[in-house]
């Protein structure tokens, strides 16, 4: 469809341009052209059938911006569409991995860390999925820039510790392994300690424990030590119910040694 424009939905789509403005909300839209809000909506509907608008949640819409042509096909920024769903938020799991290079993956899916429950949604073949967090494990994040917008996105240490945490959002045991492997020296070990012990959770002290000391990778382990609880903990949470126990940190190792050589 031919990316046509009345006078107001034009007034809007100039009004953005100007503005730099990535999104726009019926509220908005109300203000700019002193309408109501059913006009609102039906103007927001006919932009959005035209590919001037893409919804991103209730109330927000996202610009499909004039450099993509008269046919509208966008080059969209998913970590800003993704920042747009819920507050708080950061970036973590896989998205960061990729974003700091931590791992060669690509993912398809953006994970979102919050505080608040939210169902996932799937946005131009994207899927964003929240993962809700106690408020304890809500830390160690900061602002990043993607293509000149600024999101939240977990520090490195933080983006391994969570995945560690939740390692079915992360690529699971082997690619946080890998990460391990490959790019332990960009990242502060202290930090990732320190981070792990503040999640209050035994069964990550005791992987990430088993996984430095196993990869061979210089550590404080009486820090970790001091956190390890008394229930044994399977190495890959979703791997097979059996392994080799290794009594110092109360793990199964229910994976290949092999694993843990270059």
């Amino acid at each position: 469809m031919v990316r046509t424009l009345s006078k107001n939905e034009a007034k809007i789509i100039l009004e953005m341009e100007w503005q730099k403005s990535q999104y726009i909300t019926l509220r908005d839209v109300m203000s700019l052209l002193n309408c109501s809000y059913n006009n609102a909506k039906n103007i927001i509907q006919r932009l959005m059938k035209k590919n001037w608008l893409e919804s991103t949640s209730k109330g927000k819409y996202f610009l499909i911006s004039v450099d993509t042509g008269t046919e509208g096909i966008p080059t969209t920024n998913s970590l800003l569409i993704g920042s747009l769903f819920v507050d708080p938020y950061y970036f973590s799991y896989a998205t960061a991995n990729s974003y700091h290079g931590l791992s060669t993956q690509v993912p398809s899916t953006v994970y979102i860390a919050t505080i608040k429950s939210r169902r996932n949604v799937t946005i131009r073949n994207t899927m964003y999925q929240f993962v809700t967090l106690s408020n304890y494990k809500f830390f160690g994040f900061t602002t990043a820039k993607v293509f000149d917008i600024e999101v939240l996105m977990a520090e490195k240490e933080k983006a391994l510790v969570d995945s560690i945490d939740k390692m079915k959002y992360a690529g699971g045991i082997f690619e946080v392994i890998e990460i391990l492997k490959n790019k332990s020296e960009q990242i502060n070990i202290d930090t990732v300690i320190e981070y792990a012990c503040q999640m209050r959770s035994n069964s990550l002290i005791q992987r990430l424990g088993f996984l430095l000391e196993s990869l061979g990778i210089s550590f404080d382990d009486q820090r970790l030590l001091n956190h390890v609880g008394k229930t044994v903990t399977y190495l890959d949470p979703l791997g097979e119910k059996k392994g080799a126990y290794h009594a110092k940190w109360s793990i199964i190792q229910n994976i290949p040694s092999r694993w843990f050589h270059a």
